[in-house]
């Protein structure tokens, strides 16, 4: 699953969808993901229950909302009467639950139990820092071997190399129809995707979060934009993992495509190289199969260099160094252009091949741009207040600040739209979602959105009855 899809949410539903079985249920996955504190990761869960649940979740959720359902969990029972809680015991680092396996079996195998075992970032299970050793072949595959129990893994990287996917797979698959793990790993063997296909069928999920649309804050035509690396990214990119490149024998440098063909050679074997730059180059290539997916959003080196040096910033010029921002910007600007050019993708929706294209102006749209990490939204606002045309900066930003009544701050209660000041007439407005609760609630309504029960607010308009703000980050 891809970043922003919902694995935790997942977690949460999994945990619901065992409650009502005879299954003990543990959470494994790495320490900074269990919080180094199983009760975080429980109360999380029961928080994404109240939130995504559906049969649980409503609003506004209270203290006493969270402290029912966590004493629901805490007094699960089984069929035949005896206790089966769920609580933040249940959640374990990977080495806190082989020491459990290890020294406690008959608590945690006696008796017959059956047993879900739940592996967040189960790609870590590879990872000997973070697991202890033989944890793959001898803890999880106590559970992978016997029939009775369940095991479920969520990642978004599976693995390294085709090795690790499919080990990740004869875990979940258990002892279900296996086959020779050596020859379903031959890729010269005639028909060996379609068998693979076949293999993972009904065992593995892909979802991409990024064209997940529901929780967009406007029902309006959203659509996702791909992008991918323009190749003077590339190269500052690819240059900074200059010691780990080195470290395998190849050379760092520049536009140099050998570089990076070499590193890729040398990783896909151990043998002769030390273990530590191994594991170093490992996460490198974890980092670039990051950058070169096609959300990319990641730091250049270059493009800072360009935003913070420059009085002013041309759309070519971006294009140079981040082809995503440079994306993201033209959409915005030329909204009616962007549109005819994706007008024949599989996935828009239909009311988008129908619109008047040629009269959609910058002014007449609203954007709503997603970013899974806080840094990338901070890059892209100092991109967007950069870039200028004719009659100046072509984007300004206001803040929680600017929206809010001066004469009553404390009740958050909007100001007139009339009161806010552009640069000039045509000059697009944009924000940043950011803040504890109401403020996020001020800057919705300013911008426009529909809320869960369906009330709607129409956000702040320009004297021509366009909207006001055309982006929200």
């Amino acid at each position: 699953w891809t970043p922003g899809s919902g694995k935790s949410v997942m977690v949460a539903l999994l945990l619901e969808l065992l409650f009502s079985t005879d299954f003990d249920v543990y959470v494994i996955s790495t320490p900074q993901n269990i919080n180094d504190n199983g009760s975080v990761g429980f109360k999380k869960c029961i928080s994404n229950l109240l939130k995504f649940s559906p049969t649980r979740a409503h609003s506004p959720v209270t203290d006493d909302d969270e402290r029912d359902l966590r004493s629901s969990f805490r007094s699960r029972k089984r069929k035949d009467g005896e206790c089966n809680r769920i609580n933040g015991t249940n959640f374990l680092s990977f080495r806190k639950f082989a020491n459990l396996c290890d020294r406690q079996p008959d608590k945690v195998f006696g008796g017959g139990k059956k047993i879900a075992l739940i592996i967040d970032e189960s790609h870590e299970i590879f990872n000997d820092k973070k697991c202890p050793p033989h944890f793959l072949t001898a803890t999880l595959s106590a559970f992978s071997n016997n029939p009775s129990h369940k095991i479920f893994a969520l990642s978004g990287t599976p693995g390294k190399d085709t090795r690790e996917m499919l080990l990740q797979l004869e875990l979940v698959r258990g002892v279900a129809g296996r086959q020779d793990p050596e020859a379903m790993l031959d890729q010269r063997a005639g028909g060996w995707a379609e068998r693979l296909r076949d293999y993972s069928q009904g065992f593995v999920s892909y979802v991409d979060g990024c064209r997940d649309l529901r929780n967009f804050p406007e029902d309006l035509g959203c659509y996702p934009v791909d992008c991918v690396m323009s190749r003077k990214e590339w190269a500052i990119f690819s240059d900074r993992q200059g010691d780990s490149i080195r470290a395998l024998g190849g050379e760092s440098g520049g536009d140099s495509e050998t570089a990076i063909a070499e590193f890729f050679a040398k990783l896909g074997r151990s043998d002769g190289v030390d273990a530590a730059a191994y594991r170093r180059a490992v996460n490198v290539a974890r980092t670039l199969q990051t950058a070169t997916s096609a959300f990319w959003g990641g730091p250049s080196s270059g493009l800072c260099a360009l935003l913070h040096n420059e009085e002013s910033v041309t759309l070519d010029e971006v294009k140079e160094l981040s082809a995503k921002f440079e994306k993201v910007a033209y959409n915005l600007l030329h909204p009616a252009k962007a549109l005819q050019h994706l007008r024949t993708r599989e996935y828009l929706p239909e009311k988008l091949k129908v619109m008047d294209l040629t009269d959609l102006t910058p002014l007449d749209t609203r954007h709503f741009v997603y970013s899974a990490n806080r840094a990338g939204c901070l890059r892209l606002i100092t991109c967007l207040r950069s870039l200028t045309t004719e009659s100046g900066r072509a984007f300004k930003q206001f803040t929680v600040l600017d929206l809010v009544d001066p004469d009553r701050p404390d009740e958050y209660a909007l100001r007139n739209a009339g009161d806010l000041k552009l640069d000039f007439e045509g000059q697009m407005a944009f924000l940043m979602l950011e803040g504890n609760a109401k403020e996020k609630e001020v800057l919705l309504k300013a911008f426009g959105y529909v809320t869960a029960d369906s009330t709607r607010h129409e956000g702040f308009k320009r004297r021509d009855g366009k909207p006001f703000f055309q982006v929200l980050l």
